[in-house]
């Protein structure tokens, strides 16, 4: 029998964030576990349900606090984060959420993320640039596309705010 979570999180992975919602909407209902809470959360995200997003969230990143699993919190502040940023344009909120994932990020990629993250939340600080290229040269050496990409979208915004085009 298949492991509903990970079918689940191979739903988000392959864009089917329905299927993704129904997997994972079945495993909370029977277990309510960090990951469950974490995959439920994600694919409702990307189905326009922020709210819940936020709700489910909170609830992962106390799951995995709980559990003394850092990096996965780490993941989850850092989501939430750029949640409040961007879809809220809440500043203060996201500033706490990536405080948290500071906390709990020792070194390597997840301290990556965070620095990227401190460079998307002030683009126009003087230290952001520097932030992003660290952050691109972890990307490059774990071999993690996504904090990549993140950082070179983010070093490309600040490099514009400093007019460097």
């Amino acid at each position: 029998m298949p492991d509903p979570v990970a079918a689940g999180w191979a739903a988000l992975a392959g864009g089917r964030w329905q299927d993704a919602a129904e997997a994972f909407t079945a495993v909370v209902a029977q277990d309510a576990t960090a990951e469950a809470l974490h995959g439920l959360g994600t694919a409702l995200w990307w189905l326009g349900q922020q709210r819940r997003h936020v709700e489910l969230l909170t609830a992962a990143f106390a799951g995995y606090r709980r559990n003394r699993d850092h990096a996965s919190a780490v993941l989850v502040a850092l989501d939430l984060c750029c949640t409040f940023k961007s879809n809220y344009g809440d500043v203060a909120v996201a500033a706490g959420w990536l405080r948290r994932a500071e906390r709990l990020a020792s070194e390597g990629v997840p301290r990556a993320w965070v620095q990227v993250m401190r460079a998307y939340l002030a683009p126009a600080d003087p230290g952001a640039l520097d932030r992003a290229r660290s952050a691109l040269d972890a990307g490059v050496r774990h071999g993690d596309t996504d904090l990549e990409l993140c950082a070179l979208s983010t070093i490309g915004h600040a490099l514009v705010l400093a007019g460097r085009v």
